[in-house]
């Protein structure tokens, strides 16, 4: 049997997951990326190094957004929702998405024996890479499930 979630069900999926799949387009391009995400009740807040997800998003803020919950192949639930990308500047709107994503992941702030904690430093590399944190404003959501009887 498949179906439409509730709005109540759509809320449980974006709330208990943690990985997500954010689409993108730009110059003729599409683009799906996995993405650790934390979510308020209303916007999808995230972390990425610099590259080719955010160049397209700078040109095409309108993006897509989708998260699963499968216990089985004949079991699951997905929930898609779009919106508008938005990179964060404002130090106060900086901090309560760190706070979101540290609270969903269990991070430290300052906990150097996790590299993970670190998420929101730059990495070093070859070429250092520059973090951003940006916010998906949500415009719409749906839902759907397959469950076995």
């Amino acid at each position: 049997m498949t179906g439409f979630l509730s709005p109540e069900q759509i809320e449980s999926v974006l709330r208990g997951q943690k990985i997500g799949r954010i689409g993108c387009y730009a110059d003729g391009k599409v683009l799906i990326s996995p993405l650790m995400y934390a979510y308020d009740g209303s916007t999808i807040y995230a972390h990425s190094d610099e590259g080719l997800k955010l160049q397209m998003m700078r040109k095409n803020p309108n993006v897509c957004f989708e998260v699963e919950q499968t216990a089985s192949l004949s079991n699951w639930q997905t929930v898609v929702v779009w919106g508008t990308f938005e990179l964060l500047k404002d130090d106060k709107d900086i901090s309560h998405a760190k706070k979101l994503l540290r609270d969903q992941f269990n991070f430290e702030e300052h906990d150097p024996t996790r590299p993970s904690a670190r998420m929101f430093e730059p990495t070093s590399t070859a070429v250092e890479m520059k973090s951003f944190i940006f916010r998906v404003k949500i415009q719409e959501k749906t839902g759907k499930f397959e469950r076995t009887r």
